[in-house]
């Protein structure tokens, strides 16, 4: 059985499934509602790149299907509820939250008889597992079983997972492992609710207990004090953050690539985009994301996996979500809380 960590973090095994059915802001955008039928094609990028390794697209890939993955090491395709016993979760929060701040109501994707994904279920934030992370086949097809993240908050809070083969601690992956891939819904959720990518360092992850919740350096004030706090960044700890499709990595407290080359105003909330890390080996690191239209998206900046055995880990991070909206940006969907998450896999493409 999982255990509650000493810092109050929420784990999966100490859980009960409910019944089966930014980072630093980015420069000031406008957006609009688009259609789902007509999206437009991405826009133009909106700051150039930190980097001197400049981002790129190509196209050829249709949205959904994974590029080509050699030597894969695990992989999860969700096709049935008991898929879920592969991966462990932990949330994590800071003191505005632990001090207090009310709960907020909020709609997840999916009712609880697996409606369509504009369906909802009314949820109350509750830091729980069982509450915040939820499963569906809709039409009982496996063929499209996935899981859900959500969460409404007036902090800072991290929803973590990671793959595992004894239900309770994170699995960890051998060097080779340079590869990541999953599937995730790109809809427009606003400035303050973003996915993050974390490659810890085995070594690193038992020091902290077997901790998967990291946090962005660029909020270590917001959500990074208290007892219910994530754990900082440090040593070779790489971090991706992925706000609104763009692209930012970290290695260990220092940001070392911006890209923000994103993609905005998307109302689908259905389809789910393959999305790719790999550490090509050479101090870079290449992120690919299919988007609408059979776009590519790719791009390439500084950046390496941490040295020897490592853990992956995937994040659903929220920042006060609805201030966004309240703060000027225009608001796309209803209900703009969750994440949808499929496809998971880890390989090793001999790079």
């Amino acid at each position: 059985m999982r255990r509650s960590y000493a810092l109050g973090v929420v784990a999966l095994a100490a859980m009960a499934w409910p019944p089966r059915c930014g980072p630093s802001t980015p420069p000031p955008t406008t957006t609009t509602a688009a259609p789902v039928t007509t999206l437009a094609p991405p826009p133009a990028t909106t700051s150039a790149p930190t980097s001197t390794v400049l981002p790129t697209t190509t196209t050829g890939t249709p949205p959904t299907t994974a590029p080509p993955i050699a030597g894969v090491l695990w992989s999860e395709n969700f096709a049935s509820p008991a898929s879920m016993d592969r991966l462990i979760f932990d949330i994590a929060f800071g003191d505005n939250i632990a001090n207090g701040a009310p709960m907020q109501h909020f709609n997840g994707d999916h009712d609880h008889a697996c409606g369509s994904p504009d369906t909802t279920r009314p949820l109350v934030e509750d830091y729980q597992v069982s509450t915040h992370v939820w499963y569906c086949a809709p039409g009982g097809d496996p063929a499209k079983g996935h899981f859900m993240t959500g969460i409404n908050t007036e902090g800072y809070v991290i929803i973590a997972f990671a793959p595992t083969d004894d239900g309770t601690t994170a699995k960890v992956f051998p060097a080779s492992a340079n590869r990541i891939c999953w599937d995730q819904n790109l809809t427009e959720l606003g400035a303050r609710k973003w996915t993050q990518l974390a490659v810890i360092g085995a070594d690193r992850y038992a020091a902290n207990g077997g901790r998967i919740d990291y946090i962005n350096p660029e909020f270590n004030d917001n959500g990074g004090q208290g007892d219910r706090a994530a754990v900082r960044l440090a040593g070779d700890d790489f971090l991706l953050n992925n706000l609104r499709n763009t692209t930012h990595y970290f290695q260990g407290q220092t940001k070392v690539y911006d890209d923000w080359n994103g993609l905005h105003d998307l109302a689908d909330k259905a389809t789910r985009y393959t999305i790719c890390v790999t550490d090509n080996g050479n101090g870079t690191v290449t992120r690919t994301q299919a988007r609408p239209g059979g776009v590519l998206h790719s791009t390439t900046g500084p950046g390496r996996f941490p040295a020897g055995p490592r853990v992956f880990i995937l994040e659903d991070d929220s920042y006060n979500p609805m201030k966004a909206f309240q703060d000027g940006q225009q608001q796309v969907v209803a209900d703009p809380f969750t994440w949808h998450w499929d496809n998971v896999r880890i390989s090793s493409t001999g790079g």
